[in-house]
């Protein structure tokens, strides 16, 4: 389903996307046709540390643990990510 499809009618979640703002309103309504739905179980892994990425995820609702193994610490960090927030994987 494309992300019109998930009740996003309009450009105006995107506009709330840092990483979008400073685009006009035809790049938005092209990358709002580019873009595709996905969506994750809880706890389910959307993307794993050290993998190759090929695609970028904006989270459109809910909220997803970030969590990030540092080797020189060996320890995690992590952070939250929630609606309006993207990333790569």
């Amino acid at each position: 389903a494309s992300i019109s499809g998930s009740g996003i009618t309009n450009t105006n979640f995107l506009k709330s996307v840092p990483l979008f703002q400073a685009l006009c309103e035809t790049q938005l309504n092209r990358l709002m046709n580019s873009l595709s739905m996905e969506q994750f179980e809880d706890r389910e892994p959307i993307i794993t540390q050290g993998e190759d990425g090929d695609a970028f995820y904006i989270v459109v609702s809910g909220r997803v643990l970030i969590t990030r193994v540092e080797a020189d610490a060996n320890k995690d960090r992590n952070s939250l990510a929630s609606p309006g927030s993207g990333g790569g994987g």
